[in-house]
């Protein structure tokens, strides 16, 4: 779901979760519904992607989300790296990268994310290790309360995240 899905293969994905709920007594609430929606903001260099499932609670039906942002900032300088044999321009530039989750369970979190999402109750943020795995960036923690990170891409790039989610990485200047 973070790295991107139709809802034709969310619903597929959410049937074979609720199989399993049935078979090995997971003891989930039932799922009434459930969508994604990816939202690029190519204005601000931010990409996210939410998927909202409609659970059914003794209080009724309820709205769990999951989100996944990435936003660059603007590039503060370049330097040259080799790489095995190869140099490449690197542009260092700041990231912010986390996961949301919202459900009526939990309590609001401390970290701070760029996503708003707007559920009642409250949120878990998540700030995932990043790295390349092809070894060319350079990708370091600044702060793990902001989720804000170092990054010298060639480029408009593509990290992974701990989970093996692609984290697009576009700069500007």
């Amino acid at each position: 779901m973070a790295v991107g899905c139709n809802n034709a293969t969310l619903t597929t994905l959410v049937q074979d979760l609720l199989g399993r709920n049935a078979s090995s007594h997971l003891y989930m609430f039932p799922i009434t519904s459930a969508y994604y929606i990816e939202k690029p903001k190519p204005e601000s260099f931010r990409y996210e992607n939410y998927t909202f499932f409609t659970i059914l609670t003794l209080r009724g039906q309820e709205t769990v989300a999951v989100a996944v942002s990435a936003q660059a900032y603007g590039v503060r300088n370049t330097f040259s790296k080799n790489y095995h044999g190869v140099t490449y321009i690197l542009k260092n530039t700041t990231l912010t990268y986390c996961h949301v989750y919202a459900s009526p369970f939990f309590p609001q979190s401390s970290i701070a994310c760029p996503v708003t999402l707007s559920l009642s109750g409250g949120k878990i943020v998540y700030c995932p290790r990043i790295y390349d795995p092809s070894g060319i960036a350079e990708v370091k923690l600044i702060d793990p309360y902001t989720c804000t990170w170092a990054v010298a891409v060639p480029g408009n790039y593509t990290l992974r995240d701990e989970f093996y989610v692609p984290v697009k990485v576009v700069v500007r200047g």
